[in-house]
C-alpha cells in the first residue's frame, strides 16, 4: 500500500518514478513490459493510456506473456487493418482480453454495448453517433448564434480543444473512433470505405491562434452560419456525426431533425444511437459525458474490474 501511494505522489508531482527505492528505467515500452512481466504476477493487466501509434508491439508482447490489456490509445485499433486483425488473433491464441472501451466515448459503455448484442446474436445494422465533445459544444455555440470563429475562441479558451484546434474541426479523431467501431461491429475486413469531410481544409494545420481565427472569420464563418440558418427553417439543426454501416463509414456535419436523439443533444455530451435487429423502428441509445480525465480513467477501470470478474470465474 505504501509503495502504490509512493507511485501516486511521484506522478502526481511529476517525478519520474525510476527514481523510487528499487524504481527502474529502461529503453523504451516494450522492453518495460517484458521486464514486468517476468514478476510472476498473478493476473497481470497491461494499461496503455498514451496516444502511442505503436504501441501494439507493446501489446503483443504482453500478450504472448500471458496478460490482459486496457487501452484508452485509438492509434493501434484504427490504423491498418492488419494491425487490428493481429492483435485481435494474438488476444484469442493466448486467451488473454484486450478491452477498448476508453477509446470510444471515455467512459460511455458504447463498447460493452456492442459486445452485448453480438453475443447474445443480436445483429447490428447501423450506429450513427456524435463522437466528440469538442465538436459538440460548437455545434451547440452555432445553434444558440455565435459565428463559427466566435464559438471556436470559446472552445480553445476554455481548453476543450486539442493544442492544434484543427485536430478538432478536421474530425480526424471522431474517424479514427468510427473506425473502431465499425471493425467491432464486424463490419469493417480490411476494405471498408471511410468518407470524411471536416469542417475546414488542411490548410488550418498548425496555424497560431489568432491567424487561425482570422482564417475562420474570413472563409467560413458566413457559410456555416448560411448552413445553420437552412437547418433552422427545416426545424433541423447542425451535428457533427460519424455513421457506421456495413457498406462504409461516413463522417462530417449533417442537419438532423431537431427532436432527434442527435438533435437534442447539447454541449460537449457524446452519443451513439445503435440500429439492429432488435432496436429498429426504436434504436438503443448510449449518451453522456464522454470526454474528460475523470470518464475516461472511469472506463478504463471499468475494463480492468471486468477482466477481474472474469478471471475469477471457475
Amino acid at each position: 500500500e505504501q509503495g502504490l501511494a509512493a507511485v501516486g505522489d511521484a506522478k502526481r508531482a511529476g517525478r519520474s518514478l525510476a527514481g523510487l527505492p528499487r524504481g527502474r528505467s529502461f529503453e523504451g515500452p516494450h522492453e518495460m513490459v517484458r521486464q514486468a512481466l517476468e514478476w510472476r504476477l498473478r493476473r497481470p493487466v497491461l494499461v496503455d493510456v498514451s496516444n502511442d501509434p505503436g504501441a501494439d508491439a507493446s501489446w503483443l508482447e504482453a500478450m504472448r506473456l500471458g496478460c490482459d490489456v486496457v487501452t484508452a490509445n485509438k492509434e493501434p485499433l484504427a490504423s491498418d487493418f492488419a494491425r487490428f486483425a493481429a492483435l485481435r488473433d494474438a488476444s484469442r491464441e493466448a486467451r488473454v482480453r484486450l478491452r477498448p472501451e476508453a477509446t470510444v466515448g471515455a467512459g460511455l459503455p458504447v463498447v460493452e454495448t456492442i459486445e452485448m448484442l453480438l453475443a447474445t446474436g443480436d445483429s447490428i445494422a447501423r450506429a450513427d453517433g456524435c463522437l466528440s465533445g469538442t465538436l459538440g459544444f460548437l455545434m451547440t455555440r452555432l445553434d444558440e448564434g455565435d459565428r463559427l470563429s466566435e464559438a471556436v475562441e470559446s472552445a480553445i479558451d476554455s481548453g476543450f480543444t486539442e493544442p492544434d484546434a484543427y485536430e478538432d474541426l478536421s474530425g480526424a479523431d471522431v474517424e479514427r473512433k468510427a473506425v473502431i467501431l465499425a471493425r467491432l461491429a464486424g463490419f469493417d475486413s480490411g476494405s471498408l470505405p471511410v468518407v470524411r469531410q471536416g469542417i475546414v481544409d488542411e490548410s488550418l494545420r498548425g496555424l497560431p491562434r489568432d491567424q487561425l481565427l482570422a482564417r475562420l472569420r474570413a472563409e467560413y464563418d458566413d457559410e456555416l452560419s448560411r448552413r445553420v440558418a437552412e437547418a433552422r427553417e427545416r426545424d433541423e439543426v447542425l451535428r457533427f456525426v460519424a455513421s457506421v454501416e456495413p457498406t462504409g463509414i461516413e463522417v462530417g456535419l449533417r442537419a438532423v431533425p431537431r427532436n432527434s436523439a442527435l438533435g437534442m443533444l447539447q454541449g460537449p455530451d457524446n452519443m451513439v444511437v445503435i440500429r439492429s435487429d432488435r432496436y429498429d423502428e426504436r434504436p438503443l441509445v448510449v449518451s453522456g459525458p464522454g470526454a474528460g480525465v475523470e470518464v475516461t480513467a472511469m472506463g478504463v477501470l471499468a475494463d480492468i474490474l471486468r477482466i477481474a470478474a472474469e478471471r475469477q470465474q471457475p
